[in-house]
C-alpha cells in the first residue's frame, strides 16, 4: 500500500489537511493508477460537493435510485431527502435547478455538507462489505445504487457509480475517523492511496473498456 503520511500537504491519516486541497498524486499517478486497475485505490474528492436537501417533487427517482444528469449526480435516500453530487466547476454546484419551471432556483450551501472519498477498483466491494458498509450475505443484484450505511459506527452514504468505483459521503466531523477505518480495511487488499490524477486517468480508462460510464 502507498502510504502518503508523510507528504507535506496531508495529515499523518493522508486526507487533505483542507478539505478544498486537490493533491494531484503522492509520487507517481502511473502507480496510483495501476493500484486502482488492479486492486482498489483510495483518495478524496475535493473537486466534487456535496450536499443533503429536502425532498422536491420530480427531482429524483424512487428511494435508494439516482439520476446523472450534465452536472452531476442527484440521489434519493430511503428517508426521501435528495442529495446532489456535482464538480466543484459546474455552474448547478452553486445554482441547483429547482424542481419545477418557475420556481427561484435555491441556494446551494457556499461548501460541501458532505466530504467525499472515492474508491476506485475491482476490490472496492470487498473493501465496503470489510467495512461494514455492505452486507456479504445480500446479493449484488438486490443492492441499489444509492444507500445508506456505517463505517464503525459512524454514518455514511455511498454511491455505488459502478460496482469498482463508489462515492462515500461523510460528514466533516467524522472524516478523520471514517478514513481511518477504511484504510484499515483497504490495506488487505494491496490498496493504494490516490490523488486526482489517478483518479482521472481511472475514469479514462473505465470509459474507453466500458463504451461508456456513468460517473464523475
Amino acid at each position: 500500500m502507498i502510504e502518503p503520511s508523510n507528504h507535506p500537504k496531508h495529515s499523518s491519516v493522508g486526507m487533505p489537511v483542507r478539505r478544498s486541497s486537490v493533491v494531484r498524486n503522492f509520487g507517481s499517478a502511473i502507480g496510483e493508477l495501476a493500484a486502482c486497475l488492479q486492486s482498489v485505490g483510495l483518495g478524496s474528492r475535493p473537486d466534487l460537493t456535496a450536499w443533503t436537501g429536502a425532498a422536491q417533487s420530480g427531482a429524483a427517482p424512487a428511494p435508494g435510485g439516482v439520476v446523472l444528469g450534465p452536472d452531476g449526480w442527484r440521489c434519493r435516500s430511503v428517508d426521501g431527502r435528495t442529495v446532489t453530487i456535482v464538480k466543484r466547476a459546474s455552474p448547478r454546484a452553486l445554482n441547483p435547478p429547482s424542481a419545477e419551471p418557475g420556481h427561484v432556483r435555491p441556494k446551494a450551501p457556499p461548501a460541501s455538507a458532505h466530504v467525499v472519498l472515492n474508491l476506485l477498483g475491482p476490490r472496492t466491494h470487498h473493501v465496503l462489505v470489510d467495512a461494514g458498509v455492505l452486507d456479504c450475505q445480500r446479493a449484488v443484484r438486490d443492492l441499489t445504487p444509492f444507500l445508506r450505511g456505517y463505517v464503525g459506527d459512524r454514518p455514511v452514504c455511498v454511491l455505488l457509480q459502478t460496482l469498482e468505483n463508489a462515492l462515500v459521503l461523510v460528514d466533516a466531523t467524522d472524516v478523520e475517523s471514517i478514513w481511518r477505518e477504511l484504510v484499515r480495511c483497504a490495506r488487505p487488499h494491496a490498496a493504494a492511496t490516490v490523488g486526482i490524477d489517478a483518479v482521472e486517468l481511472y475514469l479514462v480508462a473505465e470509459r474507453r473498456r466500458r463504451g461508456r460510464l456513468m460517473a464523475i
